[in-house]
């Protein structure tokens, strides 16, 4: 493993010394090394945090919580998200409690470029989680509204 790594910071190295100077362009170029690396990583981890979930507890609101708190460190540590299955918005997990006292259910979360917070998601079982590389470090704080900043 350590042997593979290496070999990737020789080719991340390789990639850094053939971008420009120019800031601008030197910025874009390894933006989208970043993105591709994400994105690589989503799908390699995809299957596997998928897996690890089912094994934790998901009967009450407590326990939804708890693994939506998981889910989220996990994907944050690697800058990933998970994809909305109806728009592609990179969104984060919560526990929320729903209409039944104690039960809860799952709910998916993201905020537009307006600061506006949408839920595309609610489910009482913790749906497949397709992730996504997370976009919120890119956005403009001149597009959030004054209650994020």
């Amino acid at each position: 493993m350590q042997e593979k790594l290496a070999r990737l910071g020789t080719a991340l190295r390789g990639i850094a010394k053939s971008l420009p100077a120019n800031y601008r362009e030197r910025q874009r170029g390894l933006a989208e090394a970043n993105d591709l690396i994400r994105q690589e990583m989503a799908a390699a981890l995809e299957a596997a945090i998928n897996a690890e979930a089912k094994l934790h507890p998901q009967e009450t609101y407590e326990d939804k919580k708890a693994l939506a708190k998981w889910v989220n460190a996990e994907l944050r540590a690697f800058g990933l998200a998970i994809k909305n299955p109806d728009g592609g918005k990179p969104c984060f997990i919560m526990g929320n409690p729903g209409g039944k006292p104690g039960f809860g259910r799952f709910l998916f979360e993201y905020t537009d470029d307006s600061g506006k917070r949408h839920h595309p998601l609610t489910s009482v079982t913790l749906p497949h989680l397709e992730l996504v590389p997370e976009d919120l470090t890119r956005a403009s704080y001149v597009h959030r509204s004054e209650r994020s900043r």
